[in-house]
C-alpha cells in the first residue's frame, strides 16, 4: 500500500482580480502512517465525489501521529504526495499553500475534525472541512447481510507486509457489496473502530436505481475476526448514515476445483508488438464459449507460468465469447507452453476461478501464425497508485466497472494515456472496443 508518486502537467496560470474561496465538505478522511518517512498520508474525499485531497505530514521525530491544534503547512510535507483532484474538469489540483489543522472530535471517542486552508498554482482557494457526524444509537431498520457470495468474495491480505487486510464481496441476494479493512499486523482478532481504515472500507446498496454508497456513521461493538485469509469469518454491526444498523456476517474459503470445464482451441496466439517496452507478452485463445487473456512479464515465449508471472497479478481473465464479459476471475493458474518440431505452440495448464469452477486447457496454434512477434492492436490497463492508467484506446470510448459491475466511469479517450481516479480499491473492469481489461486498485 505504498504512495505512488505520479508525474502531472502543469496547470495554466490565469490572472483574477479576486479570490474566490471554494467551500468544500468532506464525506470521507482516512490516515495511513509509513514508518520509512515517519509521515502521516491523510487522504480526504468531498461529500459529494468531485474533489480529493492528499497531504502527507512529516510527524515529530519519535512520533507516529500529528498533534491536535497545531497548524501544518507545506513546509511540513512531502510534497511529491501533496495534491488534489477536481473531479468535475478532471484537472488535477496542485498547491501554492497549506495550512492544515486537525481537532479531537466531540462526536465520539477518537474521532477527529479536520479544517485546511488552501490556495492553489491558479492562486484559487479552498476551504476545505470535515466534521465528525454526531453518532447515531437509535435504528430505524436493522438488515442482515450474510457476505459469502463464491464467485464475488475475497480477502486481499496485506497485514504481514503493509499492515492491512480487506475483505470484499456480496451479500447472498446481491443486494449489497462490502468493502472492509482493517489495520492490522496480523489476520484474526478483535477489532475496535478505530481499527478500520476509511479509504479502503465502503458498503454499496446495489439497488437497480440505487447504486450509492452506504456512508459509516460508526461500528457497533467489536470486529471479529476469525480463521485465516484462507478459511476466513468476520462479524460486524455497520451502523450506515442512514440510521439503519447492518449486521454483517462474512464468510469466505479458497476455492476448490468442484467442476472441472475442458477448455479446447487450436487458435494460440502470444503478442508482442507494443507490449515490448513493458517487458509483457499477451497469451490469448478463444473457442466458441470463452475467451482466455493473460499478460505475462517475461522474455520468453515458452516456458511454466504461474498467477506470480501475471502482470500486477490481475491481468488476466476468462471472458465471454460474444459478449466479452467476464465469466470467470482466476483464483490459481499454471500453464506451460513449448514449441513443437513444426513450429507450432502448445499450451496446457489450468485455472483455478472463484466459484469452484476449474478450466482444464488444452491448447494449439496453427504453426503458420505461430510468428514470434505478432501486432495486437488492443489497448493495456496500468496502474499507478489510485489511478487506472489506459494506453492505447485514444479515439474510443472506455467504460469502468467495479466488481459489483456498477459503472464508475466513462469517458471519450481522447490521448494516448487516459486516467481514470479511483476512491475505492477493488478489482475493476475496464471495457473498450470490445475488449475487456482487469485492474486492481490497491
Amino acid at each position: 500500500m505504498k504512495k505512488v508518486l505520479t508525474l502531472f502537467a502543469a496547470l495554466v496560470v490565469s490572472c483574477v482580480a479576486f479570490a474566490q474561496v471554494t467551500e468544500v465538505t468532506i464525506g470521507q478522511v482516512s490516515s495511513t502512517f509509513y514508518s520509512e518517512d515517519n509521515d502521516l498520508f491523510v487522504v480526504m474525499v468531498s461529500e459529494d465525489q468531485t474533489y480529493q485531497f492528499r497531504f502527507d505530514i512529516v510527524c515529530a521525530t519519535g512520533s507516529q501521529d500529528i498533534v491536535d491544534g497545531q497548524v501544518y503547512t507545506l513546509t511540513d510535507m512531502l510534497t511529491n504526495y501533496c495534491w488534489g483532484a477536481d473531479y468535475n474538469t478532471y484537472n488535477y489540483i496542485m498547491y501554492k499553500s497549506v495550512t492544515f489543522v486537525r481537532n479531537a472530535s466531540n462526536a465520539k471517542q477518537g474521532a477527529k475534525d479536520y479544517d485546511v486552508q488552501l490556495t492553489d498554482s491558479n492562486d484559487v482557494q479552498y476551504h476545505i472541512v470535515y466534521t465528525t457526524p454526531e453518532p447515531i444509537t437509535t435504528y430505524s431498520d436493522t438488515v442482515i447481510l450474510n457476505v459469502n457470495d463464491k464467485v464475488t468474495c475475497r480477502v486481499v491480505d496485506y497485514a504481514a507486509e503493509s499492515g492491512i487486510f480487506q475483505v470484499l464481496g456480496n451479500d447472498a441476494t446481491g443486494a449489497y457489496t462490502l468493502y472492509l479493512a482493517i489495520n492490522s499486523n496480523s489476520f484474526a482478532g478483535t477489532y475496535t473502530e478505530d481499527d478500520i481504515n476509511t479509504q479502503y472500507s465502503a458498503l454499496y446498496h446495489n439497488g437497480a436505481t440505487d447504486t450509492t454508497a452506504v456512508k459509516m456513521n460508526r461500528i457497533d461493538g467489536n470486529i471479529v475476526v476469525g480463521g485465516t485469509a484462507q478459511a476466513a469469518t468476520l462479524t460486524a454491526n455497520y451502523v450506515g448514515a442512514d440510521s439503519v444498523l447492518y449486521v454483517i456476517n462474512f464468510t469466505y474459503t479458497d476455492p476448490v476445483a468442484a467442476n472441472e470445464i475442458d477448455f479446447t482451441a487450436n487458435n494460440l496466439a502470444i503478442y508482442t508488438e507494443y507490449y515490448d517496452s513493458y517487458g509483457i507478452m499477451v497469451y490469448q485463445f478463444s473457442n466458441s464459449q470463452y475467451v482466455f487473456q493473460a499478460y505475462v512479464v517475461t522474455d520468453q515465449y515458452d516456458g511454466t507460468f504461474t498467477l506470480d508471472d501475471i502482470y500486477n497479478g490481475s491481468y488476466v481473465g476468462i471472458y465471454d465469447a460474444v459478449t466479452g464479459n467476464s465469466v470467470a476471475d482466476i483464483f490459481d493458474l499454471n500453464f506451460a507452453v513449448a514449441k513443437q518440431a513444426d513450429n507450432s505452440l502448445t499450451l496446457t495448464g489450468a485455472a483455478l476461478c472463484y466459484g469452484d469452477n476449474q478450466y482444464n486447457f488444452n491448447v494449439t496454434s496453427d504453426p503458420a501464425t505461430a510468428v514470434e512477434d505478432v501486432e495486437l492492436s488492443h489497448c493495456i490497463a496500468l496502474t499507478e497508485g489510485r489511478t487506472i492508467v489506459l494506453v492505447g484506446a485514444e479515439g474510443e470510448t472506455a467504460s469502468v466497472y467495479d466488481m459489483a459491475g456498477r459503472l464508475v466511469s466513462q469517458k471519450l479517450i481522447n490521448s494516448d494515456n487516459a486516467r481514470f481516479e479511483i476512491a475505492v480499491p477493488g478489482v475493476y473492469a475496464i471495457k473498450v472496443n470490445g475488449q475487456t481489461l482487469r485492474a486492481v486498485v490497491k
